[in-house]
């Protein structure tokens, strides 16, 4: 099939940021002016971050240096961005690598604040200092994308939300959906996304459609939702052609903005125990935000553990054999982010957000904490492979037609019931991969 050789997988450790959240005295859950508790931060270089605590009888501080950067209470939308710029290079390149972008931090920090960026700025399809570093990288990709003229690209967008541990289409009828054996959303609904203008309106959608709620700690107004009561994953598929070469490459770049970490107490919601929030998910009523935050901080502690896990079974075999995500992990969202993150196929990009605030002083501790196991994930990646068009398109149309042929007979038997839902996705992955090589064939845009 004249598949191109590609260099061998190279280790790349976790790009992992801190981005401090300003100071405010608005009487609001990171109000500076409240009390502080045992732990507060003390302050942060370039690329440290100190916290102290406070003892009985001593006095004690702790200086993390995994971050690759910090991100100060002065740090802008823009500075976050070329942070992030590198990731959307690799993705973006004919040839590139799969990136995984995410983030970390106690609700209200600034999370999505600093991944999408304000209501008001997502509204524009031109620059708008209010973005975050997501419509920065979608429109430089763009912008380098059409002025390739050796390159033809076909991006699309899927997008999914984990809520209350299940998994629901955002970008179709928020239908419930499962995953596949590579715990990738199965049956998503994929659109084209031909230009950014496309993109951003399809973005909308996805904003309006994903669970919030307003809390004591994340209260909404006129210009923002609340608190992120689910983790959102946006995901792009890019597809290019290179005339020069006559061959097609493809890489995946997955942007999950995470429910924050919260307290119960702190939301203004009674603390449940793990017993009264099986009893609520089994009524069939809808959760209160209090058993809502005991899913997010269990789903979100599981993940950090599953990365230290992660980075000692690769340290043992010296990253000879790769680590397989456990089928027993608890959610859909831990096999989901797991994979992504530790599978040796994704470049992980972190930011953690953490409040100044001396109320929320354990809470940053533990953000610290939690980054410092994210930077232990190594993974191993090899560029995407790259193979000659014809080669390509002949393969994906004999895919096409061994799944077209599974599926034509409705499912009898519990067992044909089981795998069908997996024989339909695997047809329309091959079928869109028929179309787009296709495009390309055809010199279509």
């Amino acid at each position: 099939r004249s598949f191109v050789v590609m260099p061998s997988r190279q280790q790349y450790d976790s790009k992992v940021f801190v981005r401090v959240r300003p100071q405010v005295f608005d009487g609001g859950g990171h109000d500076q002016s409240k009390p502080g508790v045992a732990k507060c931060l003390a302050g942060w270089t370039d690329t440290s971050v100190r916290i102290d605590s406070e003892y009985m009888f001593s006095d004690d501080s702790a200086v993390y240096s995994f971050p690759t950067k910090v991100l100060g209470d002065d740090a802008t939308q823009e500075d976050v961005f070329e942070q992030f710029a590198p990731a959307g290079e690799e993705f973006s390149k004919f040839g590139g690598k799969n990136v995984l972008l995410m983030n970390y931090g106690q609700t209200g920090c600034g999370k999505t604040h600093t991944t999408f960026g304000t209501d008001v700025s997502l509204t524009s399809r031109t620059p708008h200092k209010g973005w975050g570093y997501m419509p920065r990288l979608m429109r430089k990709l763009y912008v380098d994308l059409e002025e390739n003229i050796d390159i033809r690209f076909h991006l699309q967008v899927y997008s999914v939300e984990f809520y209350e541990m299940g998994v629901f289409d955002l970008l179709g009828d928020r239908n419930a959906l499962s995953l596949g054996r590579d715990f990738k959303p199965m049956n998503a609904k994929h659109f084209d996304a031909p230009n950014f203008s496309t993109f951003m309106d399809l973005f909308q959608t996805i904003l309006k459609r994903r669970q919030t709620r307003s809390t004591k700690m994340n209260t909404a107004k006129e210009d923002h939702a609340g608190s992120s009561r689910s983790h959102c994953a946006i995901c792009l598929k890019l597809w290019q052609y290179s005339k020069a070469q006559n061959s097609v490459s493809e890489t995946l770049m997955e942007i999950v903005d995470l429910a924050g970490a919260e307290r119960p107490s702190k939301t203004g919601e009674a603390r449940l125990s793990s017993y009264d929030v099986m009893v609520a998910m089994v009524s069939g009523k809808p959760l209160p935000t209090g058993a809502q935050g005991i899913l997010i901080n269990y789903e979100l502690f599981e993940f950090g553990s599953q990365c230290v896990i992660c980075h000692d079974a690769k340290k043992k075999s010296k990253g000879k054999t790769p680590y397989k995500v456990p089928q027993q992990l608890g959610s859909p969202f831990m096999q989901f982010l797991s994979s992504s993150a530790c599978n040796d196929k994704s470049l992980l990009y972190v930011i953690t957000c953490v409040s100044q605030a001396p109320s929320n002083g354990w809470e940053t501790w533990f953000s610290m904490q939690y980054g410092n196991n994210c930077s232990k994930v190594i993974n191993y990646v090899s560029p995407a492979a790259v193979k000659k068009l014809p080669g390509a398109l002949k393969e994906a149309i004999e895919q096409e037609k061994k799944y077209a042929a599974l599926i034509q007979t409705a499912p009898t038997s519990k067992s044909q019931k089981k795998y069908f839902p997996a024989r339909q996705n695997d047809h329309f992955l091959a079928a869109e991969k028929c179309r787009i090589y296709q495009s390309f064939q055809s010199g279509e845009k």
